[in-house]
């Protein structure tokens, strides 16, 4: 079981919550074009590309927001118990990369199923890592609905999102990853 002390030590869970809720609302929000794509209102790509670029910018510019407002909570950073980046970089390559390949194919429905899995496994491997077991789950339940959202999906160029799958991208991706970094906050920042 991980301690309040080494969560908050650590460079890159010290911030996970905070960094989780940021992008659990920018995650819904993201949805909105495939909302109106699923709905046979796709939007121009110029549009969804801007959307998606200004939101993501707004994501990186929180995540510094936050290491600055949890500094000054609690003091400096020490050591990683893992080395979150060695794992998050790869995972988030992958998803940008194939982001960028589904589009390209007319495959933007699988974007969802794509990052769910990505996510997911990342989450799974940094709980386990750093015995952190609401992320441990978190990560696990992502993958698994990846894999569900998957199979909602067509796999051929042109298909519109699932609605369901988009709804369990909000529900796991968003209002759930929400209310898991409350409670990360809450057990192991604020209550130290």
């Amino acid at each position: 079981m991980l301690d309040s002390q080494a969560f908050c030590r650590d460079p890159f869970l010290r911030t996970s919550g905070y960094n989780m809720a940021t992008w659990a609302i920018i995650n819904m929000a993201l949805s909105v074009p495939s909302y109106a794509m699923a709905a046979g209102t796709a939007w121009a790509p110029i549009s969804a590309g801007g959307y998606t670029v200004a939101f993501f910018a707004a994501g990186l510019l929180a995540g510094a927001v936050h290491e600055r407002r949890v500094a000054k909570m609690i003091g400096p950073a020490g050591d990683a118990i893992f080395p979150a980046s060695k794992l998050w970089a790869p995972l988030l390559l992958i998803g940008f990369g194939g982001t960028i390949a589904l589009i390209a194919t007319g495959r933007p429905a699988l974007v969802q199923p794509l990052w769910l899995l990505a996510v997911g496994t990342a989450y799974a491997v940094w709980g386990w890592t750093t015995r952190l077991a609401l992320y441990r789950w978190l990560g696990l339940v992502l993958f698994a609905c990846g894999v569900f959202t998957a199979s909602l999906q067509s796999f051929e160029a042109g298909a519109v999102p699932s609605i369901l799958g988009l709804h369990v991208w909000n529900l796991t991706m968003g209002l759930a990853s929400i209310a898991i970094a409350v409670a990360v906050n809450r057990r192991y920042l604020w209550a130290r």
